[in-house]
């Protein structure tokens, strides 16, 4: 008999001792592993649940029992992807290990106002019968429901999602998964349709509304880019976003348009070296606090290290945002390396005042431009690592208490914050959520 996969012992140790040490640990040891014990051994040591999966002869049986486990515990997909083979099956789980949105509760996008109801809520539930038998039952509605959501069937598509034989979490992940793909192949003419299926994703909707607003302007354009033609997708997509909500939920729309701007900025300024007023001339009025406070955060980056005072900092910002990318000249390269970063999930945003900040944050805004000048580059200096402390200390000796009460909040939330995400590496698109983009799915 096998040693005990908890055993300390080598796997070449005395075979009688393995033994005895079965007998120690009684019902605890993983040896002759069956479902039952596989799936305790999921629960507690997950590592070792992969060697178990070789006794499930039946390659039907592993599969849906793969499938059961990376279910209960999406985060440690990863280690159980390669024990399926090509296809479907394989191909989900791949994509469940880099949606940390499935177990984490931040960084998730959220919500300003209440989202309102879908109208594809209530639609009846739907067993497709092509899944009928299927070994992989979950995956198999996953694609059923988005070829529905590709062809406009929306209510096939809400109805296959809404019945899956899973809890709420997986629901939502589908209508999820649906909308993004029906972001990635129509775009923003399909919009209400991809709203209709976000609405459907509870806790997930912020994300997903992220999601499906890169996936319909990828590739982004980059903040030095003065051609009107290259900002053309992303102006008619924030059209699209107004035409929808404006005769339904005005003030909701509002908050989706902030968030598209301030998550669209952020990435386009991720990519240059030269921080420039470009986008300015490009983009409705409303995305103008986004696109300065994207600036802020890309022009403290490549200034770190370079020791400027707050005031220098202040006006290096006030010049980017005046100055234009000259014709003709060669963008500067990327540096490839470039502080960490973090991200500061504030609590209390339900308030007046308040703006979407990259794709997943928050931030608090000002109607006097200088003020929010200030405002833009405390956040950007908060989250740096290491953070841009001179910068921090000015702003808690501003003259505007507005000012003042923002780095103190900031210095607050810098104490309770996540670990700095790894450095960017410029050029480089990030999976939506952290650094967002994403390559399109045709």
């Amino acid at each position: 008999m096998r040693a005990a996969i908890l055993s300390p012992l080598p796997y070449r140790s005395s075979p009688l001792l393995a033994g005895l040490f079965a007998v120690v640990v009684g019902s605890c040891t993983y040896t002759d592993p069956t479902p039952a014990k596989i799936r305790d051994a999921w629960n507690v040591r997950p590592e070792v649940v992969p060697d178990m999966l070789k006794s499930i002869r039946n390659p039907i049986e592993r599969v849906a029992l793969i499938t059961e486990l990376i279910e209960a515990k999406p985060e440690k997909a990863s280690l159980l992807c390669p024990k399926l083979e090509d296809g479907p099956a394989r191909e989900r789980c791949t994509q469940m290990a880099r949606r940390p949105h499935l177990w984490s509760e931040a960084p998730r996008a959220r919500f300003l106002k209440k989202p309102p109801r879908s109208d594809l809520s209530g639609v009846p539930a739907i067993s497709p019968s092509d899944c009928i038998g299927d070994a992989e039952p979950h995956a198999c509605a996953d694609r059923e429901a988005i070829r529905s959501a590709r062809a406009g069937n929306l209510t096939r598509a809400a109805g296959i999602c809404m019945g899956l034989n899973a809890d709420t979490r997986w629901k939502q992940e589908c209508a999820f998964r649906a909308a993004e793909e029906l972001a990635a192949v129509k775009g923003s003419d399909a919009y209400a349709d991809i709203a209709g299926l976000c609405l459907l994703t509870g806790t997930f909707a912020g994300s997903c509304f992220v999601h499906a607003d890169l996936e319909s302007t990828n590739p982004p354009p980059k903040a030095n880019n003065p051609d009107p033609l290259a900002w053309s997708v992303a102006r008619h997509h924030d059209a699209e976003i107004a035409r929808y909500w404006d005769g339904r939920d005005p003030s909701f729309g509002r908050d989706l348009r902030l968030r598209f701007w301030s998550t669209l900025a952020e990435q386009s300024y991720t990519f240059v070296h030269d921080v420039t007023g470009d986008p300015l001339d490009q983009v409705p009025e409303i995305a103008r606090p986004a696109i300065e406070a994207a600036a802020a955060l890309r022009l403290l980056e490549l200034n770190a290290g370079r020791d400027l005072l707050p005031a220098q900092q202040e006006d290096a910002l006030r010049n980017a945002m005046v100055s234009r990318f000259e014709r003709g000249r060669k963008p500067l390269q990327p540096v490839r390396s470039a502080p960490k970063f973090r991200r500061l999930v504030a609590l209390a945003i339900d308030e007046e005042g308040w703006i979407p900040y990259g794709p997943t944050e928050h931030r608090p805004t000002d109607a006097d431009p200088e003020i929010d000048r200030w405002l833009s580059l405390l956040e950007a200096a908060a989250r740096l690592d290491p953070p841009a402390g001179d910068l921090l200390r000015a702003g808690e000796r501003h003259p505007s208490l507005t000012v003042q009460a923002s780095a103190a909040r900031l210095r607050s939330l810098m104490q309770t914050a996540p670990e700095a995400v790894a450095s960017r590496q410029d050029g480089e698109q990030k999976q939506p959520g952290r650094r967002p983009g994403g390559q399109r799915r045709r």
